[in-house]
């Protein structure tokens, strides 16, 4: 044996302690824009053609006269209906059953309840905490209030995750 190998061999060196801090605004962040560049790609990719034949997008007014028709005003309905649908069925499950979305997993960031004792989200605190995701007035007003909510709360949380009692977390090695 080398003298530096016995020389490490003595240290008693504490072992690496985990700690878990609130997620940073940035990781939730980039989160956000992977998960949403994946469901670009998975479910609004395949009603692409559907919304541009039901919606010109050659000026304001052309796309403003359209709408007006009834008929076209439906099936754009329905087809957010369903988008909104599998957006928020993305988020719900995944946070459910895994506790992160796969933006969450690859910025290892954690969706929490705040009782530490208990160790999984249920469904409704999943759903609740994602509401601002729905195109409906109230919830639109959350892309503004939330972001705001979570710069000045101490713990970084946005609104829906303190009506949801969740928390978005990592873990830092000390």
């Amino acid at each position: 044996m080398k003298l530096i190998d016995i020389f490490f061999m003595k240290l008693n060196l504490p072992k690496s302690r985990i700690m878990m801090i609130s997620a940073s605004i940035i990781r939730r962040m980039l989160a956000f824009v992977i998960d949403f560049l994946i469901l670009n790609l998975v479910v609004i990719g395949p009603f692409r053609k559907i919304i541009n034949h039901y919606i010109p997008f050659t000026g304001f007014m052309d796309t403003y006269t359209y709408m007006q028709q009834e008929s076209s005003l439906t099936t754009i309905y329905v087809v957010i209906g369903i988008v909104t649908t599998l957006v928020m069925i993305y988020f719900v499950l995944l946070e459910r059953m895994f506790g992160q979305s796969i933006g969450k997993m690859i910025m290892k960031i954690f969706v929490i309840h705040c009782d530490i004792k208990i160790k999984e989200i249920s469904t409704w605190q999943a759903f609740l905490r994602n509401i601002c995701l729905l195109p409906i007035f109230p919830f639109l007003l959350l892309w503004i209030i939330e972001p705001i909510v979570l710069i000045f709360t101490k713990d970084n949380q946005r609104l829906s995750e303190l009506l949801s009692k969740t928390r978005t977390v990592q873990y830092v090695e000390l």
